[in-house]
């Protein structure tokens, strides 16, 4: 009896639905686990531990604390004879989640020269083998049940990921030496045509996540909202735009600021983005290449919500709001 060959019928991220779920999920965690090793390999032992501020985690906090969110969230929850590696990892590695563990002092994380980097990595291999080993051999009622937390720990780690980088950036950019995370050659940015303005309607709009898959608490409910006619523009203020602002007077001037934006300006004695710096007349910024000539095509960045909302005073409009 002849039978049709049975294709895939739907694509998901590139894997079809051949796959199942829990395998696409077990290639997820391997691969985001992975990159986070990655992303730490140009770094030097020292690196690792140094904390600039209390809002900037060392290197190697980070590379615990998201496997202590596989092992807290996961594997002590989902395996009744599951042992950690070690009992004060919940105390050392835990952030903010009061329900599960005390966390240590966020603005001590710096202080902590153990366990070593090596024992930090050994930690991360552990927490690896026992989620394999979990996604490998449960059921599949078991695999439904806890699905979600896996993908939450992979939405963390990947934040995470953020973290490490947005954390090596400012912990290098306070060296006298400038030191580079990487060296990368860059494309010089294109200089940027006209903005043009794009219109949408006023209107009732709905909101929130729409249901149906996996959604944060700060997603829902969905719900509707009204919106008058606005119009946004179709790119990105530029280096050049943003330093016309400033050379136009826009730091020293109260009525684009916001009251307690414009007390930081004076209190911080601010006249630039964060890691912008002058040096014989022309504006440099620090990047994870280094110290680099400012291009002045490429988009802004590194500006906090009081500068971003003066400049677009300055310039006669307003920003965005979420919806």
């Amino acid at each position: 009896m002849a039978t049709k060959t049975q294709l895939p019928i739907e694509i998901e991220n590139g894997t079809s639905a051949s796959k199942t779920s829990r395998e696409r999920i077990l290639q997820k965690f391997k691969d985001v686990r992975a990159f986070t090793m990655e992303l730490v390999e140009p770094l030097e032992t020292e690196d690792f531990v140094i904390q600039i501020a209390e809002y900037a985690s060392p290197a190697k906090w980070h590379l615990a604390h998201s496997s202590w969110f596989f092992e807290a969230f996961l594997l002590e929850k989902a395996i009744a004879d599951y042992k950690t590696m070690h009992p004060q990892y919940s105390y050392l590695f835990n952030s903010y989640y009061l329900q599960t563990s005390e966390p240590h002092c966020r603005n001590k994380r710096g202080n902590l020269s153990r366990p070593t980097v090596r024992e930090v990595i050994d930690y991360r291999k552990f927490v690896n083998e026992h989620v394999i080993d979990f996604l490998e051999h449960c059921d599949e009622e078991i695999f439904e049940e806890w699905k979600d937390v896996l993908e939450v720990g992979l939405n963390h780690e990947q934040q995470h990921q953020e973290l490490i980088l947005t954390d090596l950036k400012i912990m290098f950019s306070k060296n006298p030496l400038n030191p580079a995370y990487v060296i990368k050659n860059r494309p010089a940015a294109l200089p940027q045509p006209e903005i043009n303005w794009i219109g949408f309607k006023e209107g009732i709009y709905e909101v929130g996540h729409p249901g149906g898959s996996f959604g944060y608490d700060n997603e829902f409910p969905r719900h509707k909202t009204y919106i008058h006619k606005f119009e946004l523009s179709d790119r990105l203020v530029t280096n050049g735009e943003f330093k016309e602002f400033m050379e136009n007077g826009g730091y020293n001037d109260p009525k684009f600021w916001l009251d307690e934006g414009y007390a930081q300006v004076v209190e911080n004695g601010s006249d630039s983005p964060m890691y912008w710096q002058k040096s014989d007349g022309r504006w440099h910024q620090f990047t994870l290449n280094g110290m680099e000539l400012i291009d002045m095509n490429e988009p802004v960045t590194h500006v906090n919500y009081y500068e971003a909302d003066a400049y677009a005073r300055w310039a006669g409009c307003r920003l965005p709001s979420e919806f």
